[in-house]
């Protein structure tokens, strides 16, 4: 696109339109100097009498000055010479003023509620008192600030600030409800089942519920298989078991001590279906999680219909029927599960989008996660009874009783040198000999996990000393004004021995305050460095003495901070009301084609 920007190239010679104006400047002047009137010099093109007047007395005074610039001798005065940079100081004055009209009405509508805020306007206004002789009324005219709201905050001077808070706590990690290796990402469905027993009560007859459960699959089936009878036995535990797990040769069966669930009929059909029959650790209910959380959901979500079932069987003592309860609870939990599989939309995440190698890890480290041997003192005290043949000297229950009060570290330690020395040690009871090795080395188990238990919670004091520092310094890096009076205090302390200058760790935390504050304001950093100052010298409990140190230890940090960002050190206002210096420039002598 063509610019329509006018041509600013110079002709030759004066245009005829500039030849008329300067004809009607002339006879402005003095008529007789023409010896035609202007209306016979103009052509038909040319522009009316009334247009050349009007161009003649517009351009009349520049020209009358450019030719004054022209015809002068010699140099400008120095009032001249700096008519322009006078004239950019008031076009800045006058930025200024409008960006303080725009500031003083935003003030004015919506009000400064923010304490530092509050204490940074009282301390600049005090600074360009000093400075410039600004009064209080009129800054405030200016920001649109109430001086009766300004008296207010220049009061609260001397009240004392306010008390550093306590560094926030670091908080826990929150745990995941499926933590542990029933994870749904670490339990495949068909890897593992889990077999338990729990009561339950219906028209007044308390009942055994067997159960069994996939916990890859509990999300879509809450249980795999169940019964409900009125006494628990093995022949129960191997109904269930069949139904449940006869399609899945190779499946890990995890269940407790419980006699029905080490009898020699559970053991017999778990080798027949091919199953791994893992028991687990004793006393520990954890080890069954899901299934223990299944039946407590059953029992919570059924408990309205079950209660309806005792109260009916009290009204009608005929009800109260071994075969009726066990009907009505199969009955009611045949219909929920229906319903939970219906509603149940999730699927297990360890099957979905994984990669085929690394869930055989996940099933590898499921299974041997799930074998408790090394876990559980009576079942490796079993297999070792059952690996060493020691049922020629002792049963096998006799010789769980006998050690089994013992730590399974101290137990694996004796089985170790036992298995190094049975078979040369010339002894006939091997148990008796296992016996001396256990308490020997229980004894110093005993001592050895007393001293690592020390060095761990000296660990975790440690831990917990570093998370609070690290939780301290986060604070106070967020909140530099509080550093800033900690480093004051600290220094207030230690006033009366400042050797090597001051240096030491309150200065270091000085030095980081002031590089903080000046970060989170640099054009006014140092408006808030003063406030803090007077405000902590005011409510100071230190002596008089300290402060003047104190201060000089202060203004010479805070010198050292300032170059770093030098542009910044004053605010717009003050620099332009400090007066300049006059440059004194050597200027080259005028043209010789203008010397007259």
């Amino acid at each position: 696109m063509p610019s329509t920007r006018p041509s600013t190239k110079i002709a030759s010679k004066p245009s005829r339109l500039v030849a008329l104006v300067c004809a009607s400047v002339v006879c402005a002047h003095k008529r007789d100097w023409l010896s035609h009137p202007v209306t016979q010099l103009r052509q038909d093109d040319d522009p009316a009498p009334e247009t050349l007047s009007r161009l003649k007395a517009k351009l009349l005074p520049d020209l009358e000055r450019l030719v004054d610039e022209a015809h002068r001798r010699g140099r400008r005065s120095a009032i001249e010479a700096n008519q322009a940079e006078l004239a950019a100081v008031r076009a800045e004055l006058a930025c200024a003023k409008a960006q303080l009209d725009l500031a003083a009405s935003i003030i004015s509508t919506r009000g400064i509620r923010d304490t530092t805020l509050q204490e940074r306007i009282v301390t600049a206004a005090e600074q360009l008192r000093r400075q410039h002789r600004l009064p209080f009324c009129r800054f405030c005219a200016t920001l649109g600030i109430p001086e009766r709201t300004f008296r207010s905050w220049r009061s609260r001077r001397n009240r004392p600030p306010a008390p550093l808070p306590p560094p926030p706590a670091p908080k826990p990690a929150p745990r995941s409800r499926n933590e542990g290796r029933f994870a749904l990402e670490l339990c495949p469905p068909d890897l593992q089942s889990l077999a338990d027993t729990t009561a339950i009560s219906a028209f007044g007859i308390d009942l055994r519920l067997v159960a069994t459960q996939d916990p890859g699959r509990r999300v879509e089936q809450l249980l795999s298989a169940f019964e409900a009878q009125t006494t628990e036995n093995a022949g129960l535990v191997v109904e269930v078991i069949t139904r449940a797990l006869a399609d899945l040769p190779g499946i890990q069966l995890l269940v407790d001590q419980g006699t029905p669930y080490l009898a020699e009929a559970t053991r017999n059909t778990c080798e027949k279906l091919e199953i791994d029959h893992e028991p687990q650790k004793e006393g520990a209910p954890t080890e069954k999680a899901t299934l223990e959380r299944a039946f407590g959901t059953v029992k919570r979500l059924l408990a309205p219909l079950l209660d309806l079932t005792g109260r009916l069987a009290d009204a009608l003592p005929a009800l109260r029927r071994p075969d009726l309860a066990k009907a009505a609870v199969t009955l009611l939990l045949v219909t929920f599960l229906r319903v939970w599989r219906a509603a149940s939309t999730q699927r297990n995440p360890s099957v979905v989008d994984r990669d085929p190698e690394a869930v055989r890890d996940v099933v590898d480290q499921a299974r041997e996660q799930a074998r408790a041997d090394n876990r559980s003192r009576k079942l490796f005290l079993q297999q070792m009874h059952a690996d060493y043949h020691f049922e020629q000297f002792v049963s096998r229950d006799a010789f769980v009783r006998a050690h089994r009060r013992h730590a399974l570290e101290d137990i694996q330690a004796a089985e170790r040198v036992l298995r190094d020395r049975a078979c040369r040690c010339g002894v006939h009871r091997c148990d008796l000999y296992f016996a001396g090795i256990l308490r020997r080395l229980s004894e110093q188990g005993r001592a050895q996990r007393a001293a690592d238990r020390a060095a761990r919670e000296t660990q975790r004091q440690r831990e917990r000393e570093s998370a609070a520092q690290g939780a301290r310094q986060a604070y106070l890096s967020a909140h530099p004004d509080q550093r800033f009076v900690l480093a004051l205090d600290s220094l207030a302390v230690q006033h009366q021995t400042f050797w090597a200058d001051g240096h030491g760790a309150a200065l270091a935390e000085l030095r980081i305050a002031l590089r903080d504050i000046q970060r989170r304001a640099p054009l006014v950093w140092h408006y808030d460095v003063d406030g803090l100052w007077r405000a902590w010298a005011a409510t100071s409990t230190a002596p008089q003495s300290s402060l003047v140190p104190i201060q000089c230890l202060l203004e010479r940090e805070r010198a050292a901070v300032a170059p770093t960002n030098q542009r910044f050190t004053q605010g717009p206002l003050s620099a332009t009301l400090q007066p300049r210096a006059r440059r004194e420039t050597k200027r080259p002598p005028p043209p010789p084609d203008l010397t007259i």
